[in-house]
């Protein structure tokens, strides 16, 4: 550990479920997630807070989109490919905190022998404290993945608790009923209750335990044991 350090990069991976979750929750983020750097921006999807700071940086993106574009910069390398990690990765949302030398300066982090893991797990949770992501993110559950778009917005207003019945027409509601009946939603079931919806703060999401490597990585060689 006797080495000087200049830059500090600690990354975790968050599982939202799916893509589509993942891309509201980033749209979220990127409209009204701030900190002491002002609000957060948007480019190629990737949503930044203090993009531009001498001292510390978060960023926030849908890994699954960047590992499996056509782009050769963050496409997997052959060896890599059809092993799990396409499926793997499906659904989640990265975050990457970056700390430059200043920063790291005034916290008396100055050489590798100061980096414990208990210490690097502290700074990231830290940092993401400073984030105000007080405002809500609607996540996409499977189910309406499924769904054709005609279905779609009965379904979301049976989800927020709307009594369907008296906003269709009798035969539109029959047979939405009928149609949704065949992805297990009962329309004319009691509605959910407003915790059970899939409107959530968006600090829960990054609350949660993050994605712990899984053990066929290990078996198929990808990490070394």
């Amino acid at each position: 550990g006797d080495y000087k350090i200049k830059m500090l990069d600690i990354n975790e991976l968050y599982d939202v479920g799916n893509d589509a979750s993942v891309e509201a929750w980033l749209h979220a983020a990127g409209m009204r997630a701030r900190s002491r750097h002002g609000r957060s921006t948007r480019d190629k999807g990737t949503v930044y807070l203090g993009k531009n700071s001498r001292r510390w940086a978060i960023k926030f993106y849908n890994k699954a989109r960047e590992m499996l574009s056509k782009g050769k910069t963050h496409q997997l390398p052959t060896y890599l490919q059809n092993l799990g990690l396409e499926d793997f990765i499906k659904g989640k949302l990265r975050a990457e905190l970056r700390i430059f030398s200043k920063e790291l300066e005034k916290l008396g982090i100055t050489h590798g022998y100061h980096l414990t893991p208990d210490l690097i797990n502290q700074l990231f949770n830290d940092y993401l404290g400073k984030i105000d992501m007080t405002t809500q993110a609607t996540l996409i559950d499977v189910q309406l993945l499924k769904m054709p778009r005609a279905l779609m917005g009965t379904y979301q207003l049976w989800r927020q608790g709307a009594d369907v019945r008296q906003l269709l027409s009798k035969p539109t509601y029959f047979r939405q009923r009928k149609l949704l009946l065949e992805y297990g939603v009962d329309i004319s079931a009691m509605h959910l209750a407003p915790e059970q919806n899939n409107v959530v703060p968006m600090m829960r999401i990054i609350e949660a335990v993050p994605v712990a490597i899984p053990a066929w990585a290990y078996e198929r060689g990808l990490i070394a044991a």
